[in-house]
């Protein structure tokens, strides 16, 4: 079977601080432009965790980055809010979508869930309730940018058998 690997490297992530204008400051779209990618949003204040699914994490910040100025979020609370993007890897010659259920956003929603990275409180609402289990996935690595990032454990792995 496979070792499902989601590697986010430090290259590919960034903060909220820049998406955090006021009256003489421009919010910034933070995200870079990618390909299709899942990502993982940490608060570090708060410890709460999301994972999705983009087809380009710039434009999908775009309304996120947007709500941060609206509100007027300050720049040091967005500085906590850690994002990264990867293209997760399949090996053993085998592949699996990256968007929903039974696929890889739905490995890395469960993974948060059932605490692989750490005590935190999971945000996702639609994929965190029902296991996964696509028997393709016989292992998942998950590398965070730094170790610790935020409250989040940075290099996790664990078997699957089974529903996960």
């Amino acid at each position: 079977m496979a070792i499902v690997e989601f590697y986010f490297k430090q290259n590919q992530s960034w903060d909220m601080g820049p998406a955090c204008g006021d009256v003489t400051t421009s919010s910034v779209n933070p995200a870079p432009v990618t390909t299709a990618c899942i990502y993982i949003i940490h608060n570090k204040t708060e410890n709460t965790t999301y994972v999705g699914y983009a087809d380009n994490a710039n434009h999908r910040w775009n309304g996120r980055t947007e709500v941060f100025h609206t509100f007027g979020i300050p720049k040091s609370y967005g500085k906590k809010i850690l994002c990264a993007y990867c293209r997760p890897s399949v090996d053993s010659g085998k592949s699996m979508f990256l968007e929903g259920q039974n696929n890889c956003e739905h490995l890395l929603v469960r993974a948060v869930v059932n605490g692989l990275l750490g005590v935190t409180t999971n945000t996702n609402t639609q994929l965190s309730g029902a296991f996964f289990s696509n028997k393709i996935a016989t292992e998942l690595r998950v590398y965070l940018p730094s170790d610790p990032w935020g409250c989040l454990a940075g290099r996790q792995r664990v078997y699957l058998n089974g529903p996960y």
